[in-house]
């Protein structure tokens, strides 16, 4: 999804938050202007608190902490075990992690001094920092959250945002290759590669082998013995490629397998979670079938509608209807004596061509 231009918000800044039905649009991930080692972030240290530099340690799981401390080995500061079983090599780049940042937000000024855009809305995108996803099958699926951003002042800004996975952009594959020759250059032994060239051509043997038994049939050979033969041509298939599969993010990385989150998130001071997510999901599917939708409505068009000309429905029976895509979503408050329940709900509307 491409960086798009909204153009500067200066009316209507006097509306109140609780007035607005949302406050801001957001996209938080990785900036592709700026280099990657620069947004790489580094490792703590829990036995004197130091820092280490993530390129020479592994980031552990909490599994492998605990595990650690049911053993009595609680140091975090032991050489990594690289998936190829070789102790000391450094982490491979597709295995960092990254710092989120604010990619672009509307209005790109604050409300006003109380109702300013929360500083660390990239933390909540990416609670568990910024990771690159390598999935050779498909593009991972889009995930779905909402957070609550307590303010200074006691305010609760109410957080939406969905998680897309995109390939990288040039700037971003031309930094990862390189940091991948580097690590290559620094850590590959000519015994490494020795290795993954016969572990590879005994899978393609195999396979080519298992190919045979299964398209020509030999009437010389029995059939149970045949069966035996396929069977063991597949164990040995399966075996070949368990070698493989922990090598296929380091040794065996292809670019075209991996995939960079960008998260796009909307703030409001009510907490419209079900409507913004159902509103998030349509805009997504809206640019990614841009070429193929007739009568296309911009991005920039849908973001200025939903925060400039959306009001906030009144308590009571009115509601009101937003139309994004082919989605109707209606939403309503309670009278303000009756339990404080925001209703949301979609409506699918049937899609013709004109």
């Amino acid at each position: 999804m491409e960086d798009s231009q909204l153009p500067d918000s200066t009316e209507e800044s006097s509306r109140p938050a609780l007035g607005r039905f949302v406050d801001y649009f957001f996209q938080a991930g990785l900036d592709h202007s700026k280099s990657l080692i620069d947004r790489r972030l580094p490792v703590i240290c829990d036995t004197n608190g130091s820092l280490i530099d993530l390129s020479v340690i592994e980031v552990k799981s909490p599994a492998q902490l605990i595990k650690e401390a049911n053993t009595g080995n609680t140091s975090c500061c032991d050489k990594p075990k690289e998936p190829n079983g070789v102790d000391g090599k450094q982490v491979h780049p597709l295995k960092y992690h990254f710092q989120a940042e604010t990619i672009q937000r509307y209005p790109k000024q604050d409300w006003s001094d109380t109702e300013k855009f929360p500083a660390y809305v990239p933390m909540f995108c990416f609670p568990n920092d910024l990771t690159l996803v390598y999935d050779e099958s498909q593009r991972p699926p889009d995930t779905f959250h909402s957070f609550i951003i307590t303010e200074e002042n006691g305010a609760k800004c109410y957080g939406t945002c969905i998680i897309i996975y995109e390939k990288p952009s040039e700037e971003i594959r031309v930094q990862l290759q390189s940091l991948i020759s580097e690590w290559e250059e620094n850590n590959l032994a000519e015994s490494d590669i020795e290795y993954v060239q016969h572990v590879k051509s005994q899978l393609e043997f195999h396979k080519e082998k298992l190919r045979l038994l299964q398209e020509y049939v030999n009437d010389s050979v029995d059939l149970n013995e045949r069966r035996e033969l396929e069977a063991a041509e597949e164990e040995k298939v399966c075996i070949y490629e368990e070698l493989l599969t922990p090598l296929k993010q380091t040794i065996l990385a292809n670019l075209e397998h991996v995939y960079v989150p960008r998260c796009l998130g909307l703030l409001s001071h009510w907490p419209w979670y079900n409507i913004l997510k159902d509103w998030l999901c349509e805009l997504v599917r809206m640019v990614r079938n841009a070429d193929s939708l007739h009568g296309y409505i911009p991005l920039e068009r849908c973001i200025v509608n939903i925060i400039h000309e959306i009001p906030l429905p009144p308590p009571g029976k009115l509601e009101i209807v937003i139309n994004i895509g082919d989605q109707q979503l209606h939403c309503s408050r309670p009278p303000v004596n009756t339990i404080p329940t925001l209703k949301n709900a979609l409506f699918n509307v049937a899609y013709t061509k004109c």
